[in-house]
């Protein structure tokens, strides 16, 4: 018998009628937990990676934008878009 459960996964499960036992075969595993000690670290440098791809993201799109506006345009924007990519990328910091 296979019973759903509610993430979509299955448990299966071998249910004897005659002795009124169940044996479970196969059973989702469960997430993995993080030690108490480093989760501040990990939660920290999980912030940070995505802090670092807002930048990223936010630098390229106004280097693009410059750079369709005028012939090197991305050189006389440069502080500009480094400004607004900052701040993009500081929001994303301050949940630290």
């Amino acid at each position: 018998m296979a019973q759903k459960s509610i993430a979509g996964a299955y448990n299966i499960t071998i249910v004897d009628l005659q002795a009124g036992t169940s044996t479970v075969i196969h059973k989702k595993e469960g997430k993995k937990r993080i030690p108490k000690s480093s989760r501040q670290s990990e939660r920290a440098t999980r912030i940070w990676l995505e802090a670092m791809q807002v930048y990223a993201s936010r630098a390229l799109q106004l280097h693009n934008r410059s750079n369709r506006e005028r012939s090197n345009g991305w050189m006389v924007d440069r502080q500009k878009n480094n400004a607004d990519a900052t701040k993009r990328a500081r929001k994303i910091l301050n949940k630290l």
